[in-house]
């Protein structure tokens, strides 16, 4: 029987494997490369550290199995659309690429004991700091270019769009072209969409918001506003980034979360509720930025991309509704089954060809922009339910054990499944998988201080 896999003292192993937790954590500061590694290694000395206390973890273990099965429902079923897809290669690889929806609950199931509350918290803040250290980066670079960012139209700008003909371009769309201009620049800084920069965004404002509301703790009181100025140049950021659904996922997820977790009066909960519109209404006022990307999406209602090359005649919203056009009709064609991992991306290129013609499709890959219609298109009927059964069993089990970071957590994820494949892009998987697993395998049933 295999006792170890590394030669190091164990004591230096349970060490080893938190403090390469802690490092795996920073993850929105590490290239695509550094992740891989530190995870391989992450993988290696959690393994270890597991076949060390096998027999001493047996019950913990047992009892994680159910658990384990549970977060990786919708994942174990897709290697199964193979037998049905025609691009084998392709299907493969998205697996590959996938591999972190089992790698990290295999892992943390399998070393539940060395995760207490305190190391949870820890890992949380580590990650809550890269967060804000990656947003804090983008602004001082920002503020060093703003000459760029905030300058006239170039003429490549202008050919790029199309409008060498006209003798005077409008205000608005000078404004659309350079917020383009600013959510390209900020997503080459440090090659992470704007979208799962407010997804980390959510998920840590959220947590600097907690703690000063409901850790308060009056002889902390630096502590507490530092981490409410935080919070707030977290939330700037992101309205400046205009990233709509992240925004949304914040003042819904955040109001949801609260009439859950907590028991006030139902004035208070009006209140709350009239205070999360009067920021998205206050948001869409103040901030040119959101008010561009709102007003666009009620400007181009359901509208299809043209078939034309014109890029003025595109934008955010109406290449997505191609992109639901021709992901609903692939559906409703294999509803039971889907069309198997490997054809999916196939079917929809072949979609935008035919169907719709615009030249956009062609200078980049479009997936379903929708975790939901992902495994509809992939797996079916029963690839979505086994999806949204994972989904509803964790959220009641965060509600059983009073855990209102997991269930926020969860929320805002579903949430900006709505329009993301949050599943399918390293950043997003990475994040879910990570601190779903963190959550779910931790051996105790915290209680919140709010309650």
């Amino acid at each position: 029987m295999i006792t170890s896999i590394l030669p190091i003292n164990k004591k230096y192993t349970d060490i080893s494997f938190i403090y390469v937790t802690y490092l795996l954590a920073l993850f929105p500061l590490l290239p695509y490369g550094a992740r891989s590694i530190i995870t391989a290694v992450w993988c290696l000395i959690g393994l270890d550290a597991y076949l060390r206390e096998r027999k001493k973890n047996a019950l913990g273990i047992n009892q994680n199995k159910k658990l384990f099965l549970i977060s990786i429902f919708a994942f174990v079923y897709l290697p199964l659309t193979l037998f049905y897809s025609e691009n084998i290669v392709e299907g493969f690889n998205k697996l590959v690429q996938m591999s972190s929806l089992l790698i990290y609950p295999l892992i943390f199931s399998l070393n539940s004991n060395k995760f207490d509350r305190k190391v949870r918290d820890n890992i949380i803040m580590v990650f809550c700091t890269s967060v804000v250290l990656l947003v804090i980066y983008q602004i001082v670079k920002s503020l060093y270019n703003l000459d760029f960012l905030l300058g006239n139209l170039s003429p490549l700008e202008i050919q790029r769009n199309n409008l060498d003909g006209y003798e005077v371009i409008d205000v608005e769309m000078t404004n659309r072209i350079k917020l383009r201009r600013f959510r390209s620049y900020a997503t080459g800084l440090v090659n992470t969409h704007t979208t799962y920069q407010g997804l980390w965004i959510a998920f840590a404002f959220f947590y600097l918001i907690r703690s000063v509301f409901f850790n308060f703790n009056k002889h902390k009181k630096i502590k507490n506003v530092t981490m409410l100025v935080l919070a707030c140049i977290l939330f700037f950021w992101l309205l400046l980034m205009s990233t709509r659904m992240p925004i949304l996922a914040i003042l819904s997820g955040g109001f949801i979360t609260l009439f859950i977790f907590t028991k006030f009066k139902t004035k208070t909960y009006v209140i709350i509720l009239g205070a999360s519109i009067f920021v998205a209404l206050g948001s869409y006022l103040s901030f040119t930025t959101v008010k561009l990307r709102v007003d666009e999406v009620f400007r181009t209602k359901f509208a299809l991309p043209s078939s034309g090359n014109d890029i003025e005649t595109y934008n955010s919203t109406n290449v997505r509704n191609g992109v639901y056009f021709c992901s609903l009709k692939i559906i409703k064609e294999n509803a039971l089954l889907g069309v198997g991992l490997g054809d999916a991306q196939d079917k929809l290129n072949d979609c935008y060809r035919d169907e719709l013609g615009a030249k956009i499709y062609g200078w980049t890959t479009y997936n379903t922009h929708s975790q939901y219609l992902f495994f509809l298109l992939t797996a079916g009927l029963l690839g979505l339910l086994l999806f949204l059964t994972s989904l509803s069993i964790q959220l009641k089990i965060s509600v059983e054990r009073k855990e209102n970071q997991h269930f926020y957590f969860l929320i805002i994820v579903a949430i900006i499944c709505l329009t993301e494949n949050v599943l399918v892009r390293s950043d997003g998987l990475i994040f879910f998988s990570f601190f779903n697993s963190l959550f779910l395998f931790n051996p105790k049933k915290l209680v919140d201080d709010c309650n």
